[in-house]
């Protein structure tokens, strides 16, 4: 597809994959203009159907950064395994006088895997157990005065719900630190709109177990307390700055099962 690359759209979104579809349709639906970069034609096909400019970007040995075009605001979407180098270079060859404010989606990955409540000054450099890839590194990399970072807990959506079927075996009776993608795409638009610079957990604040979720249960619970024997991740910092939840409780997540 043939464009001109010194055209400002309204948002880039730096890997276009499930989440950065979503959010592609949902700025496209507002009005707003967005390209979407994605590696394979299969996935380039699916974020032209969004409304979305389709960029094919493959971040390999020599990828070619020319091909992006310039944008107001930036979502970088790409996973760690992408390389902190690569992922790093992609955001460079986005700066530009037309670009606002970036906000990266990060992970909860860079806190430690033992029991505790932590908030985001408790990151540690740590290879994340998905990606085996150290994430704070690539925040740190990536760190700038106009840039956010959306450390989010598992995704939950159309398409992933909770009870979908894995090759891991799942504790009925862990604690949840997940987020549905609708609060990921608001808070993407909270934090641009008022511009909050930093690292921010999305998580939703009720840290309930798979089982509370299959039985739709809605009792109150003691974060502190199961922060004694659970790993639980604090949304409490975004929730200060006004930012409201739409799923709070994954017991009410929409999208709990197939």
């Amino acid at each position: 597809m043939a464009y001109d690359v010194k055209e400002c759209y309204d948002w880039g979104v730096l890997g276009c994959g499930w989440l950065g579809q979503a959010f592609a349709r949902r700025v496209s639906s507002q009005g707003m203009t967005v390209w979407g970069s994605a590696r394979s034609p299969k996935t380039l096909e699916r974020v032209a159907t969004t409304g979305a400019l389709p960029v094919a970007l493959d971040l390999g040995e020599s990828p070619d950064l020319a091909v992006l075009p310039n944008c107001r605001f930036l979502l970088i979407a790409l996973p760690p395994s992408a390389g902190q180098a690569q992922i790093l270079r992609a955001k460079e060859a986005c700066l530009s006088a037309d670009l606002k404010w970036t906000t990266c989606i990060s992970s909860t990955s860079v806190y430690p895997n033992e029991p505790g409540l932590f908030s985001e000054s408790d990151a540690i450099s740590r290879l994340s157990p998905h990606s085996g890839i150290r994430v704070l590194d690539i925040e740190q990399a990536l760190e700038a005065p106009n840039t956010t970072y959306l450390r989010a807990g598992g995704l939950i959506g159309p398409e992933r719900p909770l009870f979908r079927k894995s090759a891991r075996p799942s504790d009925p009776e862990k604690r949840l630190n997940v987020v549905h993608i609708e609060d990921v795409m608001n808070a993407i638009q909270f934090v641009t709109d008022h511009q909050l610079p930093g690292p921010f957990n999305l998580v939703s604040p009720l840290h309930r177990t798979r089982t509370e979720c299959h039985e739709g249960q809605q009792s109150p619970l003691d974060t502190a307390e199961l922060s004694r024997q659970h790993r639980l991740i604090s949304a409490e910092r975004i929730e200060r700055k006004g930012y409201s939840f739409t799923f709070p409780d994954p017991a009410s997540f929409p999208d709990l099962h197939p």
